[in-house]
């Protein structure tokens, strides 16, 4: 077996870096991938804002749902570093 070979991700991750634009990618994804991380449920009444320095803004429109978000902040962290592949998501904040 070849040691030398190159994941394709963590080829286009280099690449990302080295032309300076890793950090706003992987910001961008965070927000596009949030369906798939929190569920029909909660996606169906909330919606991620904004993603800076490691911390998700998201806006609930159903206060109960926001509240269960919040019991369940680590397991969602968690689900996204895993989507991610490392350790992208520090923090969520529920507005």
């Amino acid at each position: 077996m070849n040691n030398n070979f190159i994941k394709p991700g963590n080829l286009i991750d280099r690449y990302l870096k080295s032309i300076g634009i890793f950090k706003e990618v992987q910001e961008e994804k965070v927000l596009a991938i949030y369906d798939k991380v929190v569920g029909n449920i909660f996606a169906n009444f909330s919606k991620p804002l904004d993603f800076k320095k490691g911390i998700l803004v998201v806006k609930f429109s159903n206060s109960a749902l926001r509240q269960e978000a919040f019991y369940n902040k680590n397991i969602i962290i968690s689900k996204y570093n895993k989507y991610l592949g490392g350790d992208v998501v520090k923090d969520i904040k529920f507005i």
